[in-house]
């Protein structure tokens, strides 16, 4: 499934959709129980195909979000860290160098 946003919460159920599904009306769904761990549903009905860039740049986002919690290297050190194998084409759909460096710190 390509990237979701959470749409609602009920009691032991988390209801996701594709990050999609305003701008092009996608109806890939996803439903999971409260803690994430399980997929009770899957609705893989996406009308457009999926894009490994996306997915790169959450896992770069994921990686240093975890490394900047987890240790006390500096906030450049982490960037550098964290970059380390990172295709040019996540590189080019990341944000100002300075508005990460301001979310890390």
């Amino acid at each position: 499934m390509d990237l979701a946003i959470q749409s609602i919460v009920i009691r032991i159920k988390t209801y996701w959709k594709c990050e999609y599904c305003r701008t092009i009306k996608c109806k890939g769904r996803i439903h999971t129980d409260h803690n994430h761990t399980t997929i009770l549903l899957e609705n893989n009905d996406h009308n457009h195909p999926a894009s490994a860039v996306n997915n790169e740049v959450r896992l770069f986002e994921d990686k240093l979000r975890s490394r900047a919690m987890t240790t006390t290297e500096s906030t450049q050190h982490i960037m550098d860290n964290c970059l380390n194998n990172a295709s040019d084409q996540m590189v080019a759909r990341l944000p100002n160098f300075k508005y990460i460096k301001r979310n890390i710190q």
